[in-house]
């Protein structure tokens, strides 16, 4: 590669994450943090229809109602690359094999405009800066896909900003008086910790020290679940009713 293609490559890719930037900060000017919530999809169709292919997702559950349309709820996991990549998968493949077009996202507000990234010429440099950029966890898997499809797709914030900002500033306020009610919470603690000794039983107590390890990340959740397993078994507890503890 010479020195114009090297010089080239590189203007392409600024220029790239210089319009991604600006797009985000354009785009998510109602809420800043729109990127950081779950996103989901709207779709006409049957719910006969419904299938996902499993090395992109699973369907946890659906509900059937009375109004004939069908909304499809896409659960996210914040920041992490391997779940936004495969969400960006997930609206790609029902937009193409369902038509879907149309994406509500949380934490926004209103229609969502993404025009000016995805009018960028190198497909290639706009792909890798979107992909670095959802890496670090700048941007998120609806982003990513409603910016580099062929065919724009209709993005639409569905949350009401004074309502979000509200929430936002409670938030905020609960945080800082954390120290104010720490004590207050170390007390209770203590005094639950006290009525455990009076009322569990000796069993119970083994119990709550296995629960008490795998909260605070002492053990994997394998042997918890092994240990979750022999406890129902002496207590004659059924896992029929744990259809994920096999």
């Amino acid at each position: 590669m010479n020195l114009y293609h090297k010089t080239k490559r590189k203007f392409l890719y600024s220029a790239t994450a210089l319009l991604l930037a600006s797009e985000l900060i354009l785009s998510s000017a109602p809420l800043t943090l729109a990127q950081l919530f779950v996103p989901s999809i709207s779709w006409q169709g049957d719910i006969s229809d419904f299938q996902i292919l499993p090395e992109i997702g699973t369907v946890n559950e659906h509900y059937t109602g009375r109004s004939g349309k069908v909304v499809i709820y896409v659960q996210d996991a914040h920041a992490n690359y391997e779940a936004q990549k495969n969400i960006a998968r997930i609206l790609e493949y029902f937009a193409g094999e369902h038509a879907v077009d149309l994406i509500g996202v949380e934490g926004a507000e209103g229609p969502l405009d993404f025009s000016l990234i995805r009018s960028f010429p190198s497909d290639g440099a706009k792909q890798e800066v979107l992909d670095g950029a959802m890496r670090a966890g700048g941007t998120t898997g609806v982003e990513y896909f409603a910016m580099t499809r062929e065919k724009p797709a209709t993005l639409v914030g569905v949350d009401d900003t004074a309502s979000y900002v509200k929430n936002v500033k409670q938030y905020v306020r609960l945080v800082g008086s954390e120290n104010q009610h720490r004590k207050l919470f170390l007390d209770l603690r203590q005094a639950l910790e006290n009525l455990k000794a009076a009322v569990y039983s000796e069993e119970l107590r083994k119990f709550d020290r296995v629960d008490k390890k795998f909260q605070r990340n002492r053990t994997d959740l394998v042997i918890y679940l092994k240990e979750l397993v022999r406890f129902g078994d002496r207590a004659g507890i059924t896992l029929e009713d744990f259809g994920t503890i096999e």
